[in-house]
């Protein structure tokens, strides 16, 4: 009878053994710092499992499958990229990968860009596909459906910071979820600041502008006075001659140099030395206060600007002849005394 009660008591003392054993490798942490663990489509458990351990993420694999038995959960875990917090014990890891809180990207869009060099910062962050983006800013039923009656979204990719949930590969859909953020922000920032008699064609024109004005204004204080200078065009039938519409029509092929014989082409639908008046579409995407510069621009008589340091300020004149000094001044370094 001794020999039997010892062991009952060595084989319960086991199994409590066992069981903080368990508990133990269950919530206890094996994440040092913080990680980015990927879940592939289709993962088993097992292959979770063992590559979690792999990684030094959880004490055994064995103990996750068991997790996982236990609660049923197996068929609820997502795939995706997930962040992994220091002290995340296999219990919380677990926890996440059924929740579907999977890892946020965050992305900075600044001002200035084409849409082709938007697409490209998705692209390098997994979000989307170039082709899928170039596709979609032309496409007329999804530019429809974001209410652009217009040739291309360019003018309407407004400039911020984004956050996104990485998907496991990019696709068409993740691409469309992108650029629908990106407009549907455009109109958040820019609900009320068009005035209620302007017609969709003169609010189109006034991005357009503004989209030449954010790529020559690198000075805040100096929007207002380009745009001035550009309305004054206007409204004397001159030609803008803004070197950035010709880079735009470029494309993805400029070379970072303009050239004389840039100038003079006039098959550039967006050479502004050739053709007269706006060009057919934004040149990039303007922000907020670039818009309402154009909107509310300086009232002068400047025609002409140059750049006169490193900075991005500009020398501002109102005759051709005053304008060519500038130029031989802060261009070309020649005295105009």
């Amino acid at each position: 009878m001794r020999v039997i009660k010892y062991g009952v008591l060595i084989s319960c003392l086991l199994i409590v053994c066992f069981a903080i054993w368990v508990y133990t490798s269950l919530h206890m942490s094996s994440v040092k710092e913080e990680k980015i663990f990927s879940i592939p489509p289709r993962a088993s458990v097992q292959s979770i499992s063992e590559s979690l351990e792999s990684q030094g993420l959880i004490p055994s694999a064995f103990m996750f499958r068991l997790l996982v038995k236990i609660t049923g959960e197996g068929k609820k875990i997502r795939a995706g990229d997930y962040l992994l917090t220091a002290q995340s014990s296999p219990v919380d890891i677990l926890e996440l990968f059924v929740s579907g809180a999977m890892y946020m990207i965050s992305v900075t869009i600044p001002e200035g860009l084409p849409w082709w060099e938007v697409a490209l910062r998705f692209e390098k962050e997994g979000l989307v596909t170039f082709d899928d983006f170039r596709t979609l800013v032309y496409d007329k039923e999804f530019l429809m459906e974001q209410q652009l009656p217009f040739s291309s979204a360019e003018g309407f990719l407004y400039p911020e910071t984004y956050h996104f949930v990485k998907p496991v590969e990019p696709s068409r859909s993740t691409t469309r979820n992108v650029i629908a953020t990106m407009i549907s922000m455009f109109n958040k920032q820019t609900k009320n600041i068009f005035p209620r008699t302007m017609s969709e064609k003169e609010k189109y024109d006034t991005i357009i502008l503004a989209s030449i004005v954010e790529k020559e204004a690198q000075q805040k204080e100096e929007r207002a006075r380009i745009a001035g200078v550009y309305i004054n065009r206007i409204n004397i039938n001159m030609i803008l001659q803004a070197d950035p519409t010709i880079i735009y029509g470029l494309g993805q092929g400029f070379e970072g140099r303009l050239r004389k014989r840039h100038l003079l082409d006039a098959s550039n639908p967006y050479n502004t030395y050739k053709i007269r008046g706006l060009t057919p579409t934004p040149i990039c995407s303007p922000s907020k206060e670039v818009i309402e510069a154009v909107l509310y621009p300086e009232k002068h008589e400047y025609l002409y600007f140059v750049a006169m340091k490193k900075d991005g300020r500009h020398f501002f004149s109102e005759t051709l002849e005053e304008h060519n000094k500038a130029v031989q001044k802060y261009q070309l370094g020649k005295s105009t005394q």
